[in-house]
């Protein structure tokens, strides 16, 4: 799972969301696992949450995080800058998806979301959403992060924890 700086409030400000905190049970339980790259835009949001930052240290000690090539990421994302498809202002959250096949994005950002709908920057299989607005019962976040993380699995998102690459052997 992604976590689109976005969403931190609604995942872990003090107005969080019921679907916010079963995400971050979620991970914290180990039931999922988060993926991320190392950027400047991504310290600058954590300096502003605190607890995202915190909670992102220790998900990473415990296993719960992984953290994909910071270097790989940034290749692509300028790769992505020229893409014409790209509606967003988040080319690195897309990179990020395509290099470790990560399907499932936690954001608030509409553009940002569109681009993970789009079948011409993430497909095969296709990207989802979770909603961290609205009321979410304990039983519906759970099923639907149930659902994706099984239709994940074979992409290898949840079961490759690093990507191998020539920057990160």
């Amino acid at each position: 799972m992604i976590i689109d700086a976005s969403a931190f409030n609604r995942v872990f400000g003090d107005s969080a969301s019921f679907a916010g905190k079963v995400l971050v049970e979620s991970v914290n339980n180990q039931r999922r696992r988060l993926v991320w790259a190392e950027s400047e835009k991504l310290k600058a949001e954590l300096r502003k949450y605190g607890k995202a930052r915190n909670w992102l240290s220790v998900a990473l000690n415990s296993g719960s995080a992984y953290q994909s090539c910071k270097t790989c990421v940034q290749e692509k994302t300028q790769a992505l800058d020229d893409c014409p498809a790209l509606t967003s202002d988040d080319p690195h959250v897309i990179a990020l998806a395509q290099i470790t096949r990560c399907r499932v994005l936690c954001a608030k950002d509409s553009d940002l979301i569109t681009d993970f709908g789009s079948p011409i920057l993430i497909n095969n299989p296709r990207g989802h959403v979770y909603p961290v607005e609205g009321n979410l019962s304990r039983n519906a976040a759970t099923s639907m992060l149930d659902q994706w993380t099984r239709h994940c699995r074979g992409a290898g998102c949840q079961d490759r924890p690093v990507t191998q690459c020539s920057h990160n052997p």
